[in-house]
């Protein structure tokens, strides 16, 4: 299991105003925690998307393997085109638990997903291929912890730090989605499965998170 020290997180080291700015991020997204949830409609129509993504992925022969620090997952990697409708909200990296079982056999892809089994995708037309890696472990952090973006950005943000890369996508993150600074500051669970889905997988895969959190970015030191 890749093993995450206390020294594996970027710190950021920002001016007042960037950090009254981050800290306004922050506010708002746990504002937004307590008054949105997924209603189980909205969640279906986004299945019927991602079903439609996953046979994609399955005639284009998009699927790649993650084997890296005893973490091994299967994601999709699809073209902005594509995931966009999801894309436009999520970001590049998303993941999906599904609700309705998805049968292979009838519409002809090799992936059967039953109730409460999950697909990881990664944009990767919109990312550079020397960070793909990093979204794709953050999405694989979204499936073990239900949610929990900032157990997912430990572990995109450790794995980049491990690269010795963690300045270069500092750069990437900043330009093109600095909103996930904020899932470094502190636990943040953003909606994304419905709560009779949620009860349904804590009942029956409860979370087991093995991976140690590490400090803020604010007291670690950048590599």
């Amino acid at each position: 299991m890749f093993e995450m020290s206390m020294s594996l997180t970027p710190t950021m080291k920002l001016k007042p105003e960037q950090r009254l700015k981050l800290e306004a991020k922050l506010e708002q997204k746990l504002e937004q925690q307590l008054i949105q949830k997924m209603s189980l409609n909205l969640y279906l129509q986004q299945e019927d998307i991602v079903e439609g993504l996953i046979r994609w992925a399955e005639e284009n022969n998009s699927w790649k393997v993650f084997n890296r620090k005893g973490f091994k997952f299967v994601y999709a990697d699809v073209p902005y085109e594509q995931a966009k409708p999801i894309a436009d909200t999520t970001g590049f990296g998303f993941a999906h638990c599904h609700f309705n079982p998805f049968d292979a056999l009838i519409l002809g892809c090799k992936f059967a997903r039953a109730k409460g089994d999950w697909t990881l995708f990664v944009v990767g037309d919109k990312i550079p291929k020397e960070f793909q890696d990093y979204v794709a472990i953050h999405e694989r952090g979204e499936e073990l912890s239900l949610g929990d973006h900032y157990f997912a950005s430990q572990l995109e943000w450790a794995l980049a730090t491990h690269d010795k890369k963690s300045k270069k996508y500092i750069t990437f993150v900043d330009n093109e989605a600095p909103g996930k600074f904020v899932d470094l500051t502190q636990k943040v669970d953003f909606p994304i499965i419905p709560e009779e889905l949620r009860e349904y997988l804590e009942k029956e895969k409860p979370v087991n998170l093995s991976v140690p959190r590490a400090r803020s970015i604010y007291d670690v030191r950048r590599n």
